[in-house]
């Protein structure tokens, strides 16, 4: 019995989520960014990044509340209180309205500071817990607080690369750029071939 090879071309295959992929390109580590991001949109529609902002500080929000209890942060609750407040009024601001770009820059500027005095914060415990198994929770915790943060600050560039991917990924899109991509590649070459011909003086051979 002969086994059948199963040949899948690229459009078969599972493809990255758009808005994540949009979302995590602003992001100064885009690695870690889409090894946090990718439960929170797990099982959920997620089709802009503006979702993923407001999961991450969402998200970022829960582990706090959830680790101010934990005995192993007993020592900078403190810290971590101080962090889940400062968060409060970005979740707040974005549940009446999700999208960034609506915002003024005296908006955003207060938003990005909120969630950088969250980030110190966080850093705060990390410094006075060490390096023990329990920061790596924490850990998480700055990874969604500096995804938020990359975002609010850079997300013009995030919101251009989700219609990129949105017109790569359209056939009708991708055939026109393909299309181009060849028309551009064959110019150059008739253009490097005059130029060619030029410097050198070639001229053709006469017919006989």
């Amino acid at each position: 019995m002969r086994l059948r090879h199963n040949y899948s071309s690229p459009h078969d295959q599972p493809r990255i989520n758009q808005a994540m992929s949009a979302f995590c390109y602003a992001n100064s580590d885009a690695p870690a960014c889409f090894r946090a991001v990718q439960p929170l949109i797990r099982h959920k529609l997620v089709s802009d990044p503006n979702q993923i902002f407001g999961l991450s500080l969402q998200a970022a929000a829960d582990d706090l509340q959830r680790l101010i209890g934990s005995i192993a942060f007993s020592n900078c609750s403190e810290s971590l209180r101080d962090a889940l407040d400062q968060i409060r009024r970005p979740l707040a601001a974005i549940e009446a309205d999700p999208f960034v770009q609506t915002r003024t820059d005296e908006q955003r500027a207060e938003m990005m500071k909120r969630i950088a005095a969250a980030e110190e914060d966080v850093d705060t415990c990390l410094d006075d817990l060490g390096k023990i198994g329990a920061a790596a929770e924490l850990v998480k915790v700055k990874v969604y607080l500096n995804g938020a943060g990359d975002f609010l600050i850079d997300y013009a560039r995030a919101v251009r690369r989700l219609l990129i991917l949105e017109a790569y990924n359209d056939d009708r899109w991708r055939t026109i750029i393909m299309n181009d991509y060849v028309f551009l590649g064959v110019f150059q070459w008739v253009f490097v071939i005059g130029l060619f011909c030029a410097l050198f003086r070639i001229k053709p051979r006469p017919k006989f």
